[in-house]
């Protein structure tokens, strides 16, 4: 059957009783359809060739059940249709089916669907399956995508609504993203012609979760107006908005789109999908929402402004203009971007250059700096400008060369790139001062090291980053205070920096005619919090040092421990344990610990430095403010064996027990004792052997010990000893001897080794005056080659009861001089000469104190 051309049926069946047709309310019993072809697009030719005609008027017609079997539309693709309806009723004003079961399938898929239509409203529910080739397609891009969808059909033809649902997870693939919880439902107004869609979903990736409603509205004419809000529900990383907006509208030429996500918006126009302009604002904020971000960023507010055009044709490119506007910067580059390079110029101007980031920066970069940066295939610049310093690092077909000039630091690159992309690039520092980089980089205005450095280090970037390094030091000082200088000459380090570990493979460093050289490695890092760790730190054979140092909070820790670790040097030979802990804070520096000394052979003999004798040399020096620093200091150092200490003048064995102590506010101070088991001391051509020992350290300052020393001279068959007691600054001695014989005597045989009236009797002046005489000079002479001291005079006094005094004197200038006097009484007398003929003695005693003017002439030659 055919009819005008628009639709054929195959077989057409009709199962009805004659009875129940005339009857009142007329029913057909069962309609089948079987091969029927419908040809859509032909009943509209039809539609205008009935023009004017006339519809005839059937009272109501029923059908128990109309069976649609093999059916297809025409279409492209070509639809195929089966359906069943029951309870069907066509009258005038209407069709209402009680019951539709109806299938449609073509190479896009299959839709089941099951409902009713009344009151000329299809219900329906069912599902939809897309055909194997497009789950496939799809499952390639989405993991999880299911066989089937639920469907939901109503229609009043006016409206056509549809909406579907997917309730488990769906998986990007090779992304970490997913979409869950998927509503999504649209609706075609057929007398207006557009769709409207609605949709929500959740989005989750590892870095943030999201809920998304998004709307769009779409005519048939090309003209569409979509919004999406998105509320974060989860972020691993601070936000400056919770949620954001975005607007879209246009048509086939004109697009308007704005992103609303405070602080920031952005405004995108175009007039043809093919030219694009962009204007980006943010509102001055605090970008604390930045992780590891310094805080001299965080701490002020900095406000965006942004324009640029973008083209896809001839080739997709942008170019444009970003200015920032913060506290106390402003920054404004240029931006240029396409398929070929990258360009970016960029001027950034201080608004105050002792705030901010630029109290931070280098001295030589708080000025404008330019910045120039290109990328391409072939080549890469990037070149930094300021008014004292600059930087450059170019690449092109795969070497690079580059240089820099920071201060007294001078810096040259070069290497190459591989076609691998390893990097492999040495570069050769010089630092001609490290005192004036310091000073240069801001990091301290006056350090207290100073150095020459070369420098050459290689670095290698593939799948990791390794930086090896040789430091060549020719010469440092170190200047803790005006009073003290220390240096070395020729100094090496070398070692590798990998994955943010320091490593020291070895260094030669010398130090005040020393050299310590060490072949075992050290360990150093440097974490994100600017916390350098000293995982092993290699000192001497088996000292090692760990601890760490915070250059934030200017905090640290750091132990020293070792066992059997020993130290050779023009100071002797040492063999020790130490277990030694440090504390340090802008507020406190300490230490605590012990020092456990096996063995030791002390050879060293004390110098004086420094020593300023013209009177006329004024030595200037800095004034510093004085350290706020809090010092604290434990350390026991002591031995359970004797320690040898030789030198020409003197051999002895000692064992130490002392603390070095030291408290907050406090001066140094030396508790404990130090025994002398045996020794001797050679003086004036004499041997003073030293018997058992003690020196005791009871903590005053100035450190002055209290001495309990004894000496034996043996002369012939006679013994002297020689007691040393109280203290160190005003000694007390004492003399013996084995005979038993005059003070007078046991000095004479000291210095000259006979009694007193021998050793004089051959002079014709008063013995005791010349025993005086000679037993000061010779004294004097013992003890400035036993001590280094060095006095101008030293004589012993004869009282008139017999006994015996001291007296010792100093020249201090051409006019200046002090003596000490000790017979009956102490007293201290300076003198000073005003001419040749005048001189002034001021004389202080025990029982009271005295000035004298002298008159000196001097008469010889004149006959008087």
């Amino acid at each position: 059957m055919t009819y005008r051309k628009a639709v054929s049926v195959r077989r057409v069946g009709i199962s009805y009783s004659p009875w129940k047709l005339l009857s009142p309310k007329p029913t057909i019993e069962k309609i089948t359809l079987a091969g029927a072809r419908v040809y859509p697009d032909r009943f509209k030719k039809e539609k205008k060739e009935e023009r004017g005609g006339s519809i005839a008027v059937f009272p109501p017609i029923y059908i128990t059940n109309l069976s649609i079997e093999d059916a297809k539309l025409m279409l492209s693709p070509v639809i195929g249709v089966e359906a069943d309806a029951k309870s069907i009723k066509i009258a005038r004003d209407g069709l209402d089916i009680g019951k539709i079961t109806a299938s449609a399938d073509s190479k896009y898929g299959s839709v089941k669907l099951h409902g009713s239509f009344e009151d000329m409203e299809l219900n329906a529910v069912g599902t939809v399956t897309p055909s194997k080739f497009y789950r496939d397609e799809t499952a390639r891009q989405v993991e999880g995508v299911p066989r089937s969808l639920p469907l939901k059909l109503h229609t009043d033809f006016k409206t056509v609504k549809v909406s579907t649902s997917i309730s488990h997870e769906l998986k990007i693939r090779d992304t970490n993203i997913s979409i869950s919880g998927i509503e999504a439902d649209a609706e075609y107004l057929l007398k207006d012609r557009y769709f409207k869609t609605r949709a929500s979903y959740a989005l989750h990736s590892p870095q943030i979760d999201a809920a998304v409603q998004q709307s769009a509205l779409v005519t048939l004419f090309g003209a569409y107006a979509t919004k999406a809000d998105v509320k974060i529900v989860k972020s691993e990383h601070a936000l400056p908005f919770k949620e954001f907006r975005i607007d879209a509208a246009g048509d086939e030429t004109i697009l308007l789109a704005d992103l609303y996500a405070d602080p920031f918006r952005v405004n995108l126009y175009s007039s043809d999908y093919r030219n694009f302009a962009l204007h980006a604002v943010a509102k001055p904020h605090r970008p604390d929402y930045i992780e590891h971000l310094p805080a001299i960023f965080t701490a002020q507010c900095i406000g965006m402004e942004a324009d640029a055009t973008a083209h896809l044709t001839p080739e997709p490119g942008i170019e444009g203009v970003l200015s920032l506007d913060g506290n106390y910067t402003f920054a404004k580059s240029y931006i240029e971007l396409n398929k070929e390079s990258l360009l970016v110029r960029s001027t950034v101007m201080p608004k105050e250059k002792e705030g901010g980031i630029w109290a931070e920066l280098p001295n030589p970069m708080r000025t404008e700096i330019d910045a120039f940066v290109y990328v391409s295939e072939e080549k890469k610049i990037v070149s930094v400008i300021s008014e004292k310093a600059d930087l450059t690092l170019f690449e092109q077909k795969g070497s690079i060369n580059g240089w820099a000039d920071i201060g007294s630091l001078t810096l040259d690159a070069q290497g190459s790139v591989k076609p691998d992309s390893t990097v492999d690039i040495a570069f050769d520092a010089h630092i001609d001062s490290l005192r004036s980089l310091l000073y240069d980089l801001n990091i301290t205005e006056r350090s207290m090291i100073d150095a020459e450095i070369k420098s050459r280090f290689n670095l290698k970037l593939a799948d990791t980053f390794s930086l090896s390094y040789r430091s060549e030091i020719p010469w440092y000082i170190v200047e803790p205070d005006s009073q003290h200088v220390y240096y070395g000459l020729n100094s090496t380090l070398e070692g590798t920096l990998k994955n943010n570990r320091i490593t020291i493979d070895r260094y030669s460093i010398a130090f005040k005619g020393r050299r310590f050289t060490q072949k075992r490695a050290s360990i150093l890092s440097l974490d994100e919090n600017m916390t350098l760790q000293v995982e092993k730190l290699s000192l001497l054979d088996t000292l090692t040092a760990k601890g760490f140092y915070s250059f934030k909070t200017k905090k640290g820790r750091f132990s020293l421990k070792g066992r059997n670790s020993h130290y050779s040097g023009p100071e002797g030979k040492v063999t020790a344990d130490a277990d030694i802990t440090a504390e340090i804070s802008p507020e406190e520096l300490g230490a605590e610990g012990e020092i456990f000394i096996k063995e030791a052979l002390i050879t060293y003999r004390p110098q004086k430095e420094y020593v300023v004798e013209d009177e006329d040399i004024v030595i200037i020096q800095d004034i510093e403010e004085p350290s706020r620093t809090q010092r604290k200091l434990n350390i026991h150092i002591y031995s359970d064996a004797p320690l040898r200490y030789k030198i020409p003048e003197v051999e002895a064995e000692f064992i130490p027990d002392i603390t070095i102590w030291k408290e907050a506010g406090k001066p140094f101070s030396i508790l404990g004792i130090v025994k002398i088991t045996e020794g001797s001391v050679n003086a004036a051509d004499k041997r003073f052997t030293i018997e058992p020992s003690n020196i005791y350290f009871s903590g005053a300052n100035p450190i002055n010990p209290y001495l309990d020393l004894h000496f034996l001279y043996e002369l012939d068959f006679y013994k002297f000893n020689i007691y040393v007691g109280h203290t160190l600054a005003k000694p007390l001695f004492l003399f013996s001897s084995e005979p038993p014989m005059s003070q007078n005597d046991i000095m004479s045989y000291i210095l000259f080794g006979a009694p007193a009236d021998e050793a004089f009797k051959a002079s014709g002046e008063p013995s005791g005056s010349i025993a005086a005489m000679l037993l000061g000079l010779g004294l004097k002479n013992a003890i400035g080659s036993a001590t280094g001291i060095r006095f101008d005079t030293l004589s012993i006094l004869s009282s008139e009861n017999g006994g015996f005094g001291i007296e010792v004197g100093k020249r201090i200038g051409k006019r200046l001089r002090i003596i000490y006097r000790n017979d009956t009484v102490s007293s201290f007398i300076i003198q000073y000469r005003a001419s040749r003929s005048i001189r002034i003695d001021v004389d202080v005693r025990d029982t009271g104190q005295g000035i004298s003017i002298l008159y000196v002439k001097d008469f010889s030659g004149t006959g008087l």
